[in-house]
């Protein structure tokens, strides 16, 4: 599901950081349990530049929770650490990397995943 405030060609933006970018940063959220950022080194942020304008796309996990792993059989993955899905935000301004944004950011995306 995808909200755009702007429009048309924000969309474009979007898209073309989907395709090029998800499955990289779906794969690092899955394996690191953590959020993930991409935009903050100079090259990445280049990349992001030459795509529209983009500051940043950080991956949030949503972890499993026990409940919903008793409700579904035994999971895959230990239900202390794995990962139900995941959040990609696409960020139009730069955001500062400080411990109350990434609680914000956890606070998040445990509530999506209850």
């Amino acid at each position: 599901q995808v909200y755009v405030p702007e429009g048309a060609s924000v969309l474009s933006q979007l898209l073309w950081c989907r395709a090029v970018l998800s499955t990289q940063l779906l794969d690092a959220v899955s394996a690191q349990g953590r959020a993930v950022w991409f935009g903050a080194s100079p090259e990445q942020a280049s990349l992001l530049s030459r795509a529209g304008g983009g500051k940043a796309v950080i991956g949030v996990p949503c972890p499993e929770s026990p409940a919903a792993c008793a409700a579904v059989g035994p999971p895959t993955r230990p239900s202390s650490g794995g990962v139900a899905g995941v959040l990609l935000l696409y960020c139009s301004h730069a955001l500062d990397r400080t411990p109350q944004l990434a609680h914000l950011l956890s606070a998040f995306g445990s509530a999506v995943a209850a």
